[in-house]
């Protein structure tokens, strides 16, 4: 299960594994997006400070960034696997925004710091 409250508190992004992953309305509890009809191994979410975007991450090592207004996907990168044996894999455990526009970061399994850039 995964979940991320914007900084308002204005959007909830929820994800339980097999369910479907909601952007919800914070104040009202109105659900504004669907994502995904099925949660497939999500581990990790962070909306941008100004609520516009949020950044997902998934156990298959891919990162996603989708607007919050539409609910549409923005980009998507696959962060590769520099060890896929080790215990925790290169699955995705955080995201964050960078102070630099268009960069995102990740934080992988096998412990890399991933840099993503918005093309």
């Amino acid at each position: 299960r995964v979940a991320a409250l914007s900084t308002s508190g204005q959007y909830v992004f929820a994800a339980a594994q097999g369910k479907e992953v909601v952007l919800w309305d914070g104040a009202s509890g109105e659900r504004l997006h669907t994502l995904y009809e099925r949660n497939q191994g999500i581990t990790a979410a962070r909306f941008s400070d100004d609520e516009q975007l949020l950044l997902i991450g998934y156990v298959n090592r891919t990162i996603e960034l989708w607007d919050v207004a539409t609910g549409r996907k923005v980009q998507s990168w696959n962060a590769g696997a520099r060890n896929p044996w080790h215990p925790t894999g290169s699955a995705i455990l955080a995201v964050g925004f960078s102070p630099v526009p268009r960069t995102y970061y990740a934080i992988a399994g096998d412990g890399r710091l991933v840099e993503l850039r918005r093309s």
